[in-house]
């Protein structure tokens, strides 16, 4: 991976104190960057993933079960999963995984990253809040299992109307046997009158 170009902006280097342009970037889609040794267990972030993962900010790499302490069991499951079983060599990984905040659970994160080519317990990635993502995708699920209900029931109205529509004409038909009898055998069949 190549380096990225230094910023010509003096005052992002201030306000970040990197001066690349990348960096001012990810930080300000809420993109963080991280590194991952599987091998040692450990997790280098820079603070936009160290604030999304919930862990107190440091620049010292963060240790595996203080991140998969942040997490639902889930995700510490997947975390732990993968750090005992590394990716193959040049192998990506996508997760979606909920932190836990003080008060239950919090935001969600998706993990993206991909090990070395070389040295494959070392992966590198990023990671994004995508809460707003999954309530919009909840929202769309509500919706259509409430659509697929109403669709239901409209064709529950559907198919009750065509079998009362089925017996009025099977009743129509009756009367009109009724009446054909009636008449062949010289009674004036009345329906509302009764019979004469």
């Amino acid at each position: 991976m190549h380096a990225p170009p230094k910023s010509s902006i003096t005052g992002a280097q201030t306000e970040t104190g990197t001066g690349n342009d990348w960096q001012i970037a990810m930080e300000y889609a809420g993109v963080g960057a991280w590194h991952w040794d599987t091998r040692r267990g450990v997790l280098n972030a820079d603070a936009v993933a160290q604030r999304l993962w919930g862990v107190p900010l440091s620049d010292q790499p963060v240790a595996l079960p203080a991140v998969a302490d942040m997490l639902d069991p889930q995700g510490a499951a997947w975390l732990h999963e993968i750090g005992a079983n590394p990716l193959a060599a040049g192998e990506g990984m996508d997760m979606q995984v909920q932190v836990e905040g003080a008060h239950g659970p919090g935001r969600w994160v998706q993990w993206r990253g991909q090990a070395e080519r070389n040295r494959p317990w070392m992966l590198h990635g990023v990671c994004v809040d995508v809460t707003a993502q999954r309530q919009a995708q909840e929202t769309l699920r509500e919706r259509q299992a409430h659509l697929e209900s109403e669709l239901a029931r409209t064709s529950l109205l559907q198919d009750l109307a065509a079998r009362n529509e089925a017996r009025l004409r099977e009743r129509e038909a009756d009367l009109a046997r009724v009446q054909r009898i009636g008449a062949v055998g010289g009674l004036d069949i009345n329906i509302v009158d009764g019979m004469s």
